[in-house]
């Protein structure tokens, strides 16, 4: 998510930005706008440097504790990449949703299978249901919260 919302922020800065004028920046973060009035590379650099030092951060911590950092890291950049959908006309709340919703999937997939976290039982409520009925009623109840949330 740290990398979509450091591609959103070179996006979102003007043309007289991209014709050199630097001190034209559109970014609210201090260190970062200190970047981008730099340079476009400098901004980069940064961006890349705040990831490699998270990544070392949370190789080094306990585990629960890298978890908590991960988490943290990964819900922030998607709030500070959602504040930019506006600027590209997607301001409303199913785009920050659907970022959202796309952030829980990602965070989800990386504890699982990145961190090979496994649930004490795999058992979800209503197993005893035939698979039929049980994701008949999975497809229903999703769809009624699609309905509600994105529409």
């Amino acid at each position: 998510m740290g990398i979509l919302d450091g591609t959103l922020t070179l996006c979102g800065q003007s043309a007289e930005y991209w014709q050199g004028n630097y001190e034209n920046v559109n970014e609210s973060h201090p260190v970062f706008r200190l970047f981008l009035q730099y340079h476009p590379g400098v901004f980069a650099a940064g961006v890349l440097l705040v990831h490699l030092v998270l990544a070392g951060l949370i190789l080094l911590l306990p585990q629960t504790l890298a978890l908590g950092t991960s988490i943290t890291v990964a819900t922030v950049s998607c709030f500070y990449a959602s504040t930019w959908l506006r600027e590209f006309g997607l301001g409303g709340i199913r785009y920050r949703v659907a970022l959202f919703t796309l952030c829980g999937f990602m965070l989800a997939v990386g504890i699982r299978w990145g961190w090979q976290a496994e649930p004490a039982g795999d058992t979800p409520l209503f197993a005893g249901l035939p698979w039929p009925a049980r994701w008949l009623a999975i497809v229903v109840l999703f769809g009624i919260f699609a309905l509600l949330f994105f529409s």
